[in-house]
């Protein structure tokens, strides 16, 4: 019960903290966001995790920023307006694969009708 849940909240904020470090190395990151992936439904709609992973979203490997999206897509629910404005930012990306990656997250996580994409 309440010793669970604070051991996922302990562990969150460590995953978090490893997220937006600028000293952490792409393999923890990419690791980091598998281990959110892992535990997506105890987490899901988590605002500190989806901060993070976000920040993830503006790197500059292409790997970590795949990891990010699928991340993001895991643990965001339906209409979490962070997630939305960080895949909108990313549809505007010079790479055309991260573009059509966020497109394709965005019908993961906009809610119907949103046209924050068009």
């Amino acid at each position: 019960g309440d010793k669970l849940e604070l051991t996922l909240v302990v562990s969150i904020e460590g995953m978090c903290s490893v997220l937006e470090s600028d000293t952490s190395s792409v393999l923890e990151k990419i690791a980091t966001l598998k281990q959110l992936s892992q535990i997506s439904q105890q987490i899901r709609g988590n605002q500190r995790a989806i901060a993070a992973v976000a920040t993830c979203l503006k790197g500059h490997d292409w790997i970590c920023r795949s990891s990010a999206l699928n991340a993001l897509c895991q643990i965001t629910e339906k209409g979490n307006h962070h997630a939305v404005q960080s895949l909108v930012a990313l549809s505007q990306h010079q790479d055309a694969s991260l573009r059509q990656s966020a497109l394709e997250a965005f019908s993961l996580v906009a809610e119907k009708g949103n046209r924050q994409m068009i």
